[in-house]
């Protein structure tokens, strides 16, 4: 049975990216959101949500809704 968790990866970088793709092999609804359209692209097929987005802004933060994740992993360099 599918795992429905929502987890949202702030970031998508190198680990950022990694920890988006393993969460969603395991069935959880993973959105990813990076000011780079670039990593979005990369990555969007793999996600439930890509948001292109500027995750060091607090109205950004705001329209992520992250008080509706299980969790929520900040992966910033």
């Amino acid at each position: 049975m599918a795992d429905h968790r929502r987890f949202v990866v702030l970031g998508l970088g190198s680990f950022g990216s990694a920890l988006a793709k393993r969460l969603t092999q395991n069935g959880c609804r993973v959105t990813g959101a990076d000011s780079s359209e670039e990593r979005i692209d990369q990555l969007k097929s793999h996600l439930y949500e890509a948001v292109v987005a500027d995750v060091t802004d607090r109205e950004a933060l705001e329209q992520l809704l992250l008080n509706h994740a299980d969790a929520v992993f900040i992966s910033l360099g």
